[in-house]
């Protein structure tokens, strides 16, 4: 019943929305009038990098979610920006939802067996299976219902908070799952979408897998004319539900399901 009501609002919501003129608005730092459907009022957002430099931060960004774009200020705006440590792949990743965070690829990890004769070492590692929870599908549904994040000790941090609220805290949480780091790419939702590979079950856990791409992770719902739609958080929204398709960041070819 909450899930129905919460849609039935968001509904209605989207559906009264009137043209207005924001010509006579006025904004200051090259920002461009427009006008909030939701508040029903004008507002100044910015338009690219330039018209944040207002902002007293070291990496001011022009923030795009949706049909808003605001100034805010991120972690980085490239790969250099991120310091990790040794080993480790610094990489600026902006996703779906607009933010900006820097991420650390963990080094590879493998484990050398010491030879009982005069073999060479070798090294083996754990089979790796599909991450399956589709299960907790209801609680999953609770989440986006509440509209409140998802935290997991197991996962990382969000940029300059103490918080465990990142895109895989949902999968951890919900699916009990070891940490990001060992999750490894398994079958493409784009060729599953396509009708080349199996069919996959409703809020089966998903992620991105690109190295220098935008980096989210949540649950499979369903594929759709356009790509498909799956359930996620970020540091910034709480869960909700969003559509992936091939013109969104990231793309619908970014995304596998998840091998542990």
């Amino acid at each position: 019943m909450i899930v129905y009501c919460l849609l039935v609002f968001l509904s209605l919501v989207a559906a009264d929305h009137d043209d207005n003129s924001c010509h006579d608005y006025s904004c200051t730092n090259n920002n461009v009038a427009a006008f909030d459907p939701f508040r029903k009022e004008c507002y100044c957002h910015c338009v690219d990098e330039s018209s944040c430099s207002h902002l007293n931060c070291p990496h001011p960004y022009c923030s795009h979610f949706w049909i808003f774009y605001k100034c805010q200020c991120g972690e980085c705006n490239t790969d250099s920006h991120c310091h990790c440590a040794g080993g480790e792949t610094p990489r600026c990743i902006k996703d779906v939802f607009g933010g900006h965070q820097c991420h650390c690829d963990p080094a590879p990890v493998t484990t050398t067996i010491p030879p009982k004769t005069t073999q060479k070492p070798t090294t083996t590692q754990k089979p790796l299976v599909k991450l399956e929870c589709h299960h907790r599908k209801i609680s999953v549904i609770e989440s986006i219902a509440e509209n409140l994040h998802v935290e997991d000790g197991r996962a990382e941090l969000c940029p300059g908070t103490t918080k465990h609220q990142t895109p895989e805290a949902f999968v951890i949480n919900k699916c009990n799952s070891t940490a990001k780091s060992s999750w490894s790419q398994g079958l493409s939702i784009k060729a599953i979408c396509d009708n080349k590979l199996p069919h996959l079950e409703a809020y089966t856990p998903i992620s991105t897998f690109t190295p220098n791409g935008e980096y989210l992770a949540g649950f499979f719902i369903a594929c759709n004319d356009r790509g498909f739609k799956m359930a996620a958080q970020t540091c910034t929204e709480a869960p909700m539900i969003i559509n992936i398709t091939d013109f969104t960041r990231p793309h619908v070819s970014d995304f596998y399901t998840i091998l542990s």
